[in-house]
């Protein structure tokens, strides 16, 4: 996964590939997107981290193994395919992800984050428009 995002992101700086590109698959080219995806799953193994520091050891456990599962069979090209819808689905990630909101005294700008991009959402997705 870090040797493609790596080659992905000297593509890109080279110019040898763009970012956008829209198409079926969606909007970012197969470089930009193991980029982003690695970035998801420094995130995610963050939050993991958080999981394990903050929750009951079952919870963690419960963590690790979905990300196990979800790593466990790379596509050529593109390792992390489709790691960011799995690993939003992991529960225990939310539950890390606010308590560390919790104790910071986020709530508020959490909540409105979250409600701005439900209304975005909801507008791109009453529009019959693709979202990726």
């Amino acid at each position: 996964a870090v040797v493609s995002a790596v080659r992905g992101a000297s593509a890109i700086v080279r110019g040898a590939e763009p970012i956008y590109r829209p198409a079926a698959f969606g909007p970012f080219t197969t470089s930009a997107e193991n980029v982003i995806l690695l970035g998801v799953l420094a995130l995610t193994l963050l939050a993991l981290v958080g999981c394990l520091r903050r929750l009951p050891l079952e919870y963690g456990c419960l963590a690790a193994l979905a990300l196990a599962v979800s790593l466990s069979s790379p596509v050529i090209g593109e390792p992390l395919a489709a790691f960011d819808r799995y690993a939003l689905t992991i529960f225990p990630l939310w539950m890390a992800a606010g308590a560390w909101i919790a104790e910071r005294r986020l709530t508020r700008p959490a909540v409105l984050v979250g409600g701005v991009l439900l209304a975005f959402y909801a507008f791109w997705f009453s529009s019959w428009s693709f979202i990726a």
